[in-house]
């Protein structure tokens, strides 16, 4: 039989042949008792077998660091510096979405707070796309804001090929422009622009996305100034 098998053996499987019950010395009949007590057996059985496997185990796990070559170390190391990496940008980017979350989900409270009709603005934001900020926009703001309005009452024929806004250029901060999708002016750089978003062109807008539009286009500056405060 192997000496691992013959290690983890209990006492009781090799005791030896006890002696009638009149004739047994002390130390016997203590022997004798623990035999007959199956929990005391357990006992001593499996503090042995634990001490055997840890004995086993500090073997096995010291003969594997000897074994390892420092190349092998060196690629764990690596492998190790890797995952580490991986996850740290996982929880960034997880993190980074909640965040986000978090903020447009305050911009809504503090938007229904202000009495903004939270439907008219999903819906308008589902199909207009408003850069810049209109406090900001300039001496030609309100001229591009009503050309964008009254635009849209009539359909929005102009918005599906051009968009309107305003431009800084040499000493006139806010000229009005328009241009079309994917331009800009010869002159100066668009500071403020009202358009519909890239992926609803094509198409015309219905009469909800409409309402939507102009009621969010008549209510700029507010929904810009609670998005501002809910954003710090």
């Amino acid at each position: 039989m192997p000496a691992l098998e013959l290690a983890v053996l209990t006492r009781c499987e090799y005791a030896k042949p006890r002696k009638p019950a009149g004739k047994n010395t002390e130390h016997e009949m203590c022997d004798l008792a623990r035999d007959m007590n199956r929990a005391m057996r357990v006992v001593e059985t499996t503090d042995f077998l634990d001490d055997l496997g840890d004995r086993v185990i500090r073997k096995i796990n010291r003969t594997e660091v000897c074994d390892m070559k420092l190349a092998e170390l060196e690629r764990q190391r690596i492998s190790l510096n890797t995952l580490i990496g991986e996850e740290n940008d996982r929880h960034k980017k997880q993190l980074s979405g909640l965040n986000k979350d978090l903020t447009e989900t305050n911009r809504l409270i503090a938007a229904s707070a202000d009495g903004i009709d939270l439907d008219a603005l999903k819906l308008a934001e589902s199909v207009l796309e408003v850069r810049g900020t209109y406090d900001k926009a300039g001496d030609d703001r309100a001229f591009a804001l009503q050309k964008a309005v009254d635009d849209l009452a009539n359909g929005a024929a102009a918005l599906k090929k051009s968009y309107f806004g305003t431009k800084s250029y040499a000493h006139w901060h806010g000229q009005f422009v328009e241009c079309n999708y994917g331009m800009g002016p010869s002159h100066g750089s668009v500071i403020f622009s009202i358009g519909i978003r890239r992926s609803e062109l094509g198409r015309d807008l219905t009469d909800d996305e409409i309402e939507a539009s102009l009621y969010y286009l008549r209510n700029l500056q507010r929904i810009q100034k609670v998005s501002a405060q809910a954003a710090a």
